[in-house]
């Protein structure tokens, strides 16, 4: 699955739920993304929560139960985050691919720089 199959699959969802702006109503687009974004955040402080626990009983060289126990959680909060990024780009109608490909681009360019000389 791309990344656009993922923004299709999302909004579809989303369509069948009224969660979609009124794409003609700039009021209602930017209500949709300070709610989304909002959402996102909230999202990224639950994943930083759960790194938060994990981070307070770890401290060993080695993974534990107490760490194994909670990926599940971790995979979840990045995926609702992942979620709310999508929602986000098919709001702004965004094509995530050509726009993380031109990102990438750049960084490269902007990093090469810092690039280690066995990844060169």
């Amino acid at each position: 699955m791309t990344l656009n199959d993922l923004v299709a699959a999302q909004r579809a969802f989303d369509t069948r739920h009224g969660w979609t702006p009124d794409r003609q109503d700039v009021r209602s687009v930017l209500n949709f993304l300070v709610r989304d974004t909002i959402g996102l955040v909230g999202e990224v402080g639950e994943f930083a929560n759960e790194l938060k626990k994990l981070q307070l009983v770890e401290g060993r060289d080695e993974f534990t139960p107490e760490w194994s126990s909670r990926l599940p959680n971790l995979r979840e909060e990045i995926v609702d985050t992942l979620i709310y990024v999508v929602r986000i780009a098919s709001h702004l109608e965004i094509d995530l691919e050509v726009e993380y490909a031109t990102k990438l681009e750049k960084n490269r360019a902007r990093f090469a720089k810092f690039e280690r000389p066995s990844q060169r």
